[in-house]
């Protein structure tokens, strides 16, 4: 098809003039001697990669129908930072968690002691060890969370939930200041 053929001739010449922060695949090669590393290099370089993506080169390479790589023998590496949060509460979950926990109403207390909401969290959380009955958790508690960041309006982007912390209580978190 020759509408193909000068698409692919113009993504070719202008390829050179994409800055890489704008571009959707730019692969560079970086010696990284493990994942522990990996994870510092994405935290000192966040500027620069929002993540890293490690390819195994000696497996065959899958492309999509839309020509998007598939990430075959590959992983996604991206820095998270922790917080421990109280849950204070929880909203019941649908289809095969109907009855359970779906997700947690995460927060802190402001410096006045009213309530800070930073949204809610679902992900990380194990049916098969338990998290999703209602009757192993008692609300307000700990909990420590992973997320990518935090939001100006508090509230944090991508939460999963790492474990309850029944050695902390809810006066050792953090408030909020006013």
């Amino acid at each position: 098809d020759k509408e193909i053929v000068e698409m692919l001739f113009m993504i070719k010449i202008n390829i050179p003039t994409i800055d890489k922060r704008h571009a959707l695949f730019v692969p560079d090669e970086i010696s990284i001697p493990s994942a522990a590393r990996a994870i510092e290099f994405c935290k000192e370089n966040k500027d620069k990669y929002e993540g890293l993506v490690a390819w195994d080169l000696s497996a065959a390479m899958e492309v999509t129908f839309n020509g998007k790589p598939k990430r075959r023998a590959a992983f996604k590496i991206k820095p998270t930072a922790e917080m421990d949060v109280i849950a204070f509460g929880f909203n019941s979950g649908t289809g095969k968690l109907q009855g359970k926990i779906g997700s947690l109403q995460i927060g802190k207390y402001n410096a006045d002691g009213s309530r800070f909401d930073m949204g809610d969290v679902g992900s990380g959380l194990k049916p098969l060890n338990g998290d999703c009955e209602p009757s192993n958790w008692t609300f307000p508690c700990v909990i420590e969370v992973e997320y990518d960041q935090v939001f100006p309006t508090g509230k944090l982007q991508f939460p999963r939930f790492v474990r309850k912390h029944p050695d902390k209580t809810i006066e050792e978190i953090e408030r909020v200041a006013a």
